[in-house]
């Protein structure tokens, strides 16, 4: 469990497969340099916040839970970030509730490589300001949550997703099937197709 507090790089920091890491509600975790790679469960609590500075890549490779108002962002110093999810994404914030990539407030911004699954126990996964979302090959999206794009979506993978909502842009380079779709002043383009 952490308190808060930085991880500097330049080297890799590993939680191991039977390993935890906790960032408890309302604390953040800043990674500055370097590489931390979670191949166990890894938690954010409620508001916690995952830092990601320019030059620094955190990757789950094993299981990573964001709750409530959780966010995993580019840091506070507008350094974009990079967050590679290979393993599984759990988004749990509760009914009717959001959890984050990107800043609320600001338009830092992150990078999001997902090749992984992206489960939606509940709740939405907004995208917020300057963030893009990459939905590369071996992505999957489970559960009837919500993915809102309020910044970049970029799809090079076929997925399904029950629903999105489009606020910024969506580009489907992919086919997608999308049960539900909400517009709200996106644009989506491509050269794939949108079902």
């Amino acid at each position: 469990t952490t308190t808060g507090g930085y991880l500097e790089g330049p080297g890799t920091v590993t939680i191991a497969s039977a390993a935890s890491l906790v960032v408890p509600s309302s604390d953040g975790l800043i990674v500055t340099g370097g590489q931390l790679v979670n191949q166990g469960t890894a938690t954010l609590d409620s508001s916690a916040i995952l830092w990601i500075a320019s030059g620094a890549t955190v990757t789950n490779s094993g299981s990573l839970t964001m709750d409530l108002s959780s966010d995993i962002n580019g840091d506070g110093f507008c350094d974009t970030g990079v967050f590679d999810n290979t393993g599984t994404l759990d988004v749990a914030p509760g009914a009717s509730q959001t959890a984050y990539f990107g800043s609320q407030s600001d338009t830092c911004g992150l990078t999001v490589n997902n090749t992984g699954k992206v489960k939606f126990a509940s709740g939405t996964l907004e995208v917020n300001n300057g963030t893009t979302l990459e939905v590369n090959t071996g992505s999957s999206f489970s559960g009837s949550g919500t993915l809102s794009d309020l910044a970049t979506v970029v799809f090079h993978a076929t997925v399904s997703i029950a629903t999105l909502q489009v606020s910024g842009s969506a580009v489907f380079n992919a086919a997608a099937s999308v049960p539900a779709l909400a517009l709200d002043h996106g644009t989506i383009s491509g050269s794939g197709s949108l079902t």
